[in-house]
């Protein structure tokens, strides 16, 4: 078996329908959004070329303050003050599936990126 680096994109196979890459995704609470959480979060997305990164616990209660270059917010959702925020690849394109009313006290949120599901909880 071959060790892969933490910042190889995984080697797996390509997807049979579509013939592209697996989609790369990051998952992260951040427990409070930052210059400098967002700084390290951009540089990791680069370098790791991640297709999607999935945000718990921004406690932003608007979406303003809320942007990563070379990403677009697919998904904010408040609730609860905590927050759920779904970044996207300017690279790819997705599509919203469903998400959690803002007075859910479980936020939630799905978008769709090569035919894959992605949830963000």
């Amino acid at each position: 078996m071959t060790a892969v680096s933490s910042r190889t994109p995984f080697p797996g196979p390509k997807c049979p329908t579509s013939g592209m890459e697996p989609p790369v995704i990051l998952q992260i609470k951040v427990e409070g959004w930052t210059s400098a959480k967002r700084e390290v979060l951009q540089r990791i997305s680069v370098e790791g070329k991640v297709t999607a990164i999935l945000v718990q616990e921004t406690h932003q209660t608007t979406p303003d303050r809320l942007k990563l270059s070379g990403c677009t917010l697919a998904e904010y959702n408040s609730g609860n003050n905590e927050g759920v925020t779904t970044f996207v690849s300017n690279l790819v394109m997705c599509t919203h599936v469903e998400r959690s009313e803002d007075n859910n006290p479980t936020q939630w949120s799905v978008i769709k990126i090569q035919n894959i599901n992605i949830s963000n909880i």
